[in-house]
């Protein structure tokens, strides 16, 4: 059972998509460090019984729009080809760079220091 701010963290979190924003909307942050509300995000997030709800949550909306690896190779493919022909060269190639990381071609990494959790794509 979640407490009332892990509920609402978890609505927050499909609202924002960001960690950080949803704790500061769900808990008091007023006087925190940055820091640590980085660090309290990625505890909820890392939380089994809080990502097992976001999961829970976001079910139905996946279910409804059919969301499938398969279809979202398919839906970039197209993307790709409607840029290609409209001379969107950038936007054709930045497409086929999609299709590859969904398909497991590239994945991102990420570099921690004791400071700082920094995001460091590999496009």
């Amino acid at each position: 059972m979640l407490t009332p701010k892990q509920e609402r963290f978890c609505h927050e979190y499909l609202v924002l998509g960001n960690a950080s924003a949803a704790y500061r909307a769900a808990y008091s942050t007023a006087n925190m460090k940055e820091e640590t509300v980085w660090r309290n995000a990625k505890t909820l997030i890392d939380n089994c019984k809080v990502s097992t709800r976001i999961n829970e949550l976001k079910a139905p909306a996946i279910k409804n729009v059919e969301l499938t690896v398969e279809n979202h190779l398919n839906r970039l493919a197209e993307l790709q080809d409607h840029a290609f022909e409209a001379g969107n060269y950038a936007a054709a190639i930045r497409a086929e760079e999609l299709r590859e990381k969904v398909a497991g071609f590239y994945t991102d990494r990420i570099e921690l220091n004791s400071q700082i959790r920094m995001v460091v794509f590999d496009d």
